[in-house]
């Protein structure tokens, strides 16, 4: 069952439920604080024994969660952590417990211009932050912001003081050594954001990992909070995904597990034809790589064949650097596309007149055969400034729009296409009677049927010319193998977005990264899939 996406309402709901199907408040807070411990454990490794843990703790549940995490750190890992408290907590259990485990302690009140918090900050090697949970509401209270700027100080004080010392030593010849810093592992929701609408407090404490209990927020996926929650992990702490409130429909995360198991099976004794046919019609003179990156990509995906409608100029150029990609001259495909199982159009097409008859020819294919179709790059475009243009595909289209070419879709700005990305989707999706996949950080995948799955990457790897030939190319190459555009927008997202993080490790930064790396990438994606598929 896939995780869902509620607001901080509906969570509230879910853990009255589990309380009183059983599951006590109490227990919620014990198992949150051992999934954070054992998160905390993987990430510092062998490091763990002995490491420096500052843990932040606030006046509210978030704060019991981090006093429960500190504790298990402490007794079962080994780690040397120190509590800082914003506000007492005298008569709350754990507290008591780390004052009879003689765990260091302070409290806010008693340091004055926080001085004992700079010193825990800058000696530590994680601290967790516990300040502030779900129910906050930017803007901050002054102490509470006051707190996080003092911490801010404390992490940019000790940065610096590390980069001046590499400075002194390095020449220019030789590679600075990064400054170490903490890792910051935030409770629930890095403190200071607005858990359903991704506002953020200006002293908000950006995290290097997230971990959220039982089901993801609506502002953990929202800009600009999202800048700060670094990676996303989830744990449900053992609430049951039968609760009715769990189980109704809406937005949901769109990760390896929900893409593995719509991977389509491979078997042994298949051939190419088990693995459908696609025709790709793309390309111009101002565009020639386009074309072929998605077709290559619908490769990577496991199509069995693949042809390229497009001009004579491109084939002459570029068929020798692409053997197994079947070239026809444009519109020559489209006249043999009896044996097509799939239609890709858009990348790299153009916009002018040429590009428009070629749409149309293209068009007529899928609607007179009912054809699956994935619709991006030029091709929306052109799109827009058809009237009645969903009336012309017979079967609901795989459309994959950036906000730009959404903003044109739709007749908005950008500006207010990334406002309010989720509804969007969703209230196009239903009108066009369309899949609708948009792009960009957290991409959001919208059906028909008002169904709403959103991916919990986002990485700058994949900002990159011709990154969204590839995506396009990946979903139609698992349509032709007999996919549903939903579970092919779904699963090809989310290869597409393993494939960017494959790229910028192998590259070494993600500002490196070209589309080509994250078409060779994908491969690495897949083998990261497969283990967790059903039934291949």
């Amino acid at each position: 069952m896939p995780y869902r996406i509620l607001s901080t309402q509906s969570l509230r709901e879910v853990e009255a439920a589990a309380d009183s199907g059983g599951l006590s408040y109490a227990q919620l807070m014990q198992n949150a604080g051992r999934a954070a411990a054992e998160r905390c454990c993987q990430l510092l490794g062998q490091r763990a024994a002995g490491a420096r843990v500052t843990v932040l703790v606030g006046p509210g549940n978030n704060g019991g969660d981090a006093l429960v995490t500190g504790l298990l750190l402490a007794s079962e890992a080994g780690a040397q952590v120190r509590f800082y408290l914003l506000r007492p907590r005298p008569d709350d259990p754990h507290f008591q417990q780390a004052e009879a485990n003689n765990l260091f302690i302070a409290q806010a009140e008693d340091d004055q211009r926080y001085r004992v918090l700079h010193n825990l900050v800058a000696s530590a090697d994680l601290i967790i932050d516990g300040l502030f949970g779900i129910g906050t509401r930017p803007p901050l209270r002054p102490e509470a912001a006051r707190l996080l700027r003092a911490v801010q100080q404390a992490l940019h004080d000790g940065a610096a003081e590390q980069r001046d010392y590499h400075a002194f030593l390095s020449t220019p010849a030789q590679p600075l050594i990064p400054p170490r810093r903490p890792l910051i592992v935030a409770l629930d929701c890095p403190s200071g954001i607005d858990c359903d609408s991704g506002a953020v407090d200006p002293a908000a404490l950006p995290a290097d990992e997230t971990i959220t209990f039982i089901a993801a927020k609506p502002g953990l996926l929202t800009f600009p909070a999202a800048a700060l929650v670094g990676r996303l992990t989830l744990s449900t702490l053992g609430v049951p995904p039968t609760l009715p409130a769990l189980r109704t429909a809406g937005p949901f995360i769109a990760g390896a597990a929900e893409a593995a198991e719509r991977l389509p099976a491979r078997p042994l004794d298949a051939h190419k034809g088990s693995f459908g046919r696609l025709l790709v019609v793309g390309g111009s003179a101002q565009y020639y790589g386009a074309p072929l990156m998605a077709a290559l990509a619908a490769y990577r995906a496991g199509a069995g064949l693949v042809c390229l409608d497009a001009p004579e100029a491109l084939r002459q150029a570029l068929a020798a650097q692409a053997p197994e990609v079947i070239w026809h001259p444009a519109g020559a495909a489209l006249d043999d596309a009896q044996s097509a199982s799939g239609l890709l159009i858009g990348p790299g097409l153009g916009t002018d007149a040429l590009a428009t008859q070629r749409l149309e020819a293209a068009l007529q294919v899928t609607t007179g055969r009912a054809l699956p179709a994935v619709v991006d790059a030029d091709a929306l475009t052109l799109l827009a400034r058809m009237p009645d243009w969903p009336a012309r595909f017979s079967t609901s289209p795989v459309l994959t729009p950036h906000p730009g070419e959404m903003a044109r879709l739709c007749g908005l700005t950008t500006s207010e296409v990334q406002a309010d990305r989720w509804a969007l989707a969703q209230n196009k999706a239903q009108e066009w009677r369309s899949i609708v996949l948009l792009k960009g950080a957290h991409t959001v995948i919208a059906s028909p049927d008002g169904d709403v799955a959103v991916l919990p990457f986002k990485t700058p790897a994949l900002a990159k010319a011709g990154s969204g030939d590839v995506l396009a190319g990946l979903i139609a190459g698992l349509i032709v193998q007999g996919c549903s555009g939903w579970d092919a927008a779904i699963c090809g997202a989310v290869l597409h977005a393993l494939a960017g993080e494959a790229a910028a490790n192998t590259c070494g930064s993600a500002r490196s990264v070209l589309a080509s790396d994250v078409l060779a990438s994908v491969g690495q994606a897949l083998q990261a899939l497969e283990p967790l598929a059903t039934g291949q």
